[in-house]
C-alpha cells in the first residue's frame, strides 16, 4: 500500500472539514456528521467544525483589515491631491477634501455617537420617581 503524501492528507482533511461545515449549516446533528464523515465521535466533529469556522472568521477579519488599510491609503492619496488647492481657497477642492475626510470617518467608524441615548436619562428619572412614589405609598400604610 502506498503511503499518501502530506499534501494529499491535507487535501482530504480539508475536504472532510468543508463537508462537515456544510452538513452543520444544513442542520445535521454532530453525531450525524460524525457518522457520515467518519469522525471518531460527535465531539471530534464539533471540534473540527468549530476550529475551521474560527479560522475562517480570523482569515476574513484579516482580509477586512487589509481592505480597510488599502482604502485608507487611497483616501490619503486623494486627500493629498486635493489639499493644496483646498488650502489656497478652491471651493471645489475644499468640497472634495471634505468628502474624502467624511469617507475616512465612515470607514473607521469615527462618527459613532458619544452617548447611547438621551432617553436613558429620562427613563432613569422616571424609574426613580416611581420608586419614590412606591416607597411613599407603602410608608403611609
Amino acid at each position: 500500500m502506498i503511503n499518501p503524501s502530506r499534501s494529499e492528507k491535507r487535501a482530504r482533511v480539508a475536504e472532510r472539514r468543508a463537508s462537515a461545515i456544510q452538513l452543520h449549516l444544513a442542520g445535521m446533528s454532530w453525531q450525524g456528521i460524525a457518522d457520515q464523515l467518519g469522525y471518531a465521535s460527535r465531539g471530534a466533529a464539533y471540534t473540527d467544525v468549530t476550529r475551521a469556522m474560527e479560522q475562517r472568521q480570523t482569515e476574513e477579519a484579516e482580509q477586512i483589515a487589509l481592505m480597510r488599510y488599502t482604502e485608507a491609503r487611497r483616501l490619503d492619496r486623494l486627500q493629498a491631491a486635493a489639499w493644496p488647492a483646498a488650502m489656497s481657497g478652491d471651493v471645489k477642492a475644499v468640497e472634495t477634501a471634505l468628502k474624502v475626510i467624511d469617507r475616512r470617518v465612515k470607514l473607521f467608524g469615527l462618527d459613532a455617537p458619544r452617548r447611547v441615548s438621551v432617553e436613558a436619562e429620562t427613563l432613569a428619572a422616571e424609574i426613580t420617581d416611581m420608586l419614590n412614589e412606591l416607597s411613599t405609598s407603602t410608608d403611609g400604610d
